[in-house]
């Protein structure tokens, strides 16, 4: 009846009251948006010990994809964490200075109605009438007269948790965008409010995990799994928190604007990789007490654990096939499953997985070099498209296989299937080489200075397939 969607928002607005009605103390009361990882101090993508916020929100969807969310297309009003830090001491230092000069701050009004292109006025505090107590109210977030790419949509932000999920083997991929095309297709369209969602997911979610529980207590053994349920019904009730700031928009008047160069793209996937960094950590710690957790798909970042500025990884690089890599699920089903190949190459996925784990400790690729290759491609109109010409260096023998898997195990990255030039003798290798030619191989014969008639044949065929 108040108008407040949960009693979080309740319990603020009660505080700043009995904040501001105290007349013989100066206040400072700060309103930041949602806080997320850091920008720059004390390094990029920093998130404290503990997932919070929208960070939070990522790793919830990452151990329990069967939870149900509602993303719409509005931006995530979000604040890095280190830019908060910064404004509540500048802000508490001129409320401490007696000399210094009011401070403006913005002062939404729940009942007001604004429109997409107005911002919300601020109640500003006259301080003519009396220099003290002082009184502020400030807002820390990013002005709404700030440029578009200071900002992602909560769209956006879904597609990339399931990506990641996906990539690292949080979650299979059948399961990812099935969940992806429920939260961002079907509820955002049918129009939910906050009562109708909690019903919702009150009669699917939350009463499914209780009845759940109280199955495996009474069971004579307990299921491991019922050791982690129980711990995901402490935040199970997520999405309902998120739910009014994913499905409506937010329009601040504030003094902070991002600088020309922020990057909200670049951001956005910092508190993803966060999430995954924090998964990593609580599988890590739990891996050597429960047999459950060594049959999941994780590998340890020995500095991961503590978030160190000088962690071994790269931040953009994922482990995709080895001895230390696992599939979520079997090898077969995993090559079965994936959106793009012919059965052969499916098969020849299925074959390099098994080698790959048996002959090498792991395969690490750099996803942001390959994301800027895939990038640079999507700008351009099919007819306008060239023929790229990927070159391994060698530094193995599998390299040209490598190419071809990571296309293969990653099409998020929307990479096709690259041809693969190799040299003639494999095409007399029986079984093999006829194998190779259906994925889409074509031979070349090396050493022979003269023309090779059936190569240029097959190149013109590659180079004007659609």
């Amino acid at each position: 009846a108040l108008g407040f969607p949960n009693t979080y928002t309740f319990s603020k607005c009660i505080c700043e009251h009995l904040l501001h009605g105290e007349n013989d103390q100066n206040t400072l009361i700060i309103r930041p948006s949602i806080v997320g990882p850091s920008v720059q101090e004390p390094f990029e993508g920093w998130a404290g010990e503990k997932p919070s916020t929208i960070v939070a929100a990522a790793c919830l969807y990452l151990k329990f994809p069967y939870n149900m969310w509602c993303f719409g297309k509005e931006t995530v009003p979000f604040v890095p964490v280190d830019v908060l830090c910064r404004a509540i001491i500048s802000r508490a230092f001129i409320c401490l200075d007696p000399d210094a000069s009011g401070i403006e701050g913005a002062f939404s009004d729940p009942s007001a109605d604004y429109d997409n292109e107005e911002k919300k006025e601020s109640l500003q505090f006259d301080h003519s009438l009396t220099k003290y107590p002082r009184k502020y109210i400030v807002t820390v977030a990013w002005d709404a007269s700030s440029h578009e790419s200071a900002s992602f949509s909560w769209l956006s932000y879904a597609y990339a948790i399931t990506h990641m999920g996906s990539l690292c083997g949080h979650v299979h991929r059948v399961v990812a965008y099935s969940g992806l095309l429920l939260s961002t297709k079907l509820f955002p369209r049918l129009q939910f409010s906050l009562d109708a969602f909690d019903l919702l997911h009150s009669l699917l979610i939350r009463t499914s995990i209780d009845a759940l529980l109280r199955l495996c207590d009474k069971l004579p053994w307990k299921p491991e799994f019922a050791q982690e349920l129980k711990m995901l019904g402490q935040v199970l009730d997520l999405p309902l928190v998120f739910f009014p700031f994913a499905n409506q928009s937010f329009y601040f008047r504030s003094e902070l604007s991002p600088p020309g160069d922020f990057n909200s793209e670049r951001y956005m996937f910092s508190c993803v990789v966060a999430a995954h960094r924090f998964i990593r950590m609580i599988e890590a710690k739990r891996r050597k007490h429960s047999k459950y957790y060594n049959s999941l798909n994780f590998r340890e970042y020995p500095n991961y654990a503590h978030n160190s500025v000088k962690a071994d990884r790269n931040i953009s690089s994922i482990v995709v096939a080895g001895a230390e890599h696992t599939m979520p699920f079997s090898d077969f089903w995993w090559a079965l499953t994936q959106p793009q190949g012919s059965i052969f190459i499916r098969f020849l996925g299925w074959i390099l997985a098994k080698v790959f784990r048996h002959t090498v400790t792991e395969i690490e690729i750099d996803v942001a070099s390959f994301v800027e290759y895939a990038r640079a491609l999507s700008t351009l109109s099919n007819s306008d498209r060239p023929n790229v010409i990927i070159a391994p260096t060698h530094r193995s023998l599998y390299d040209f296989l490598i190419v071809s898997y990571i296309c293969f195990s990653l099409p998020e990255l929307g990479l096709e299937m690259p041809h693969i030039a190799a040299a003639s003798d494999f095409s007399r290798i029986p079984i093999i080489g006829w194998i190779a030619s259906k994925a889409g191989a074509f031979f070349v014969k090396r050493g022979e200075a003269k023309k090779d008639p059936n190569l240029s044949k097959n190149l013109s065929m590659i180079t004007q397939s659609p």
